[in-house]
């Protein structure tokens, strides 16, 4: 059966599922995230509403947690089961009204977990990609990607490998695949290990 979901009243910016099939999450740009139940189509949770736009919502491996970001740069994780924050990842970015282009720069626009669950990846419109340990919230790697200019809008900047173990970063003139268990010397800038590139 077709269901319509109603109780948004501005744009949907994204849906997910979770694994099992049995839920859903959109983001919307009326500043909340809802979860549904798949089955009936109902209303099961609207997530706090946020300052700003919800620009992304993604389920956890385990469906157990959500991984939220907004359009001030804010992203959090919440519990499905306890219907809480967990963790405040990034705190908002931006003061006040957004206007438009402060959006666009700041604006969390992809956000994924790892498939073993174990580490959280977000990236902004500026392509600015951060990567933090689920079960912390501590920082593991944060860096800009290629030029956003030549970008398309939903393109993605960065991703997990498979066994969760590396991460993908898109950079000018090819990629950079980065160790995620050096956790001690990913931050710093002479860490050169481990990286290729392709013209």
């Amino acid at each position: 059966s077709v269901h319509l979901l109603r109780g948004h009243v501005e744009n949907i910016n994204s849906i997910d599922f979770s694994t099992d099939g049995k839920y859903a999450v959109t983001a919307s740009s009326d500043k909340s995230a809802m979860l549904w139940d798949t089955h009936s189509g109902q209303l099961v949770y609207m997530v706090t509403p946020q300052e700003h736009a919800v620009m992304i919502a993604r389920f956890s491996p385990d469906n157990k947690q959500l991984l939220i970001g907004c359009a001030d740069g804010k992203s959090f994780t919440w519990s499905v089961v306890e219907k809480r924050i967990i963790k405040v990842l990034q705190e908002k970015k931006t003061e006040g009204i957004i206007s438009f282009p402060a959006m666009e720069k700041n604006a969390v626009r992809e956000a994924v977990f790892s498939a073993d669950g174990t580490h959280v990846l977000t990236q902004t419109v500026e392509g600015i990609v951060t990567v933090y340990l689920t079960s912390t919230g501590t920082l593991v790697y944060t860096g800009k990607t290629a030029d956003p200019n030549f970008l398309l809008p939903a393109q993605r900047l960065a991703g997990f490998t498979p066994d969760a173990k590396k991460l993908l970063l898109l950079v000018p003139n090819g990629f950079r695949l980065i160790d995620l268990k050096d956790t001690l010397n990913i931050l710093s800038p002479e860490n050169k290990a481990d990286q290729g590139f392709v013209n």
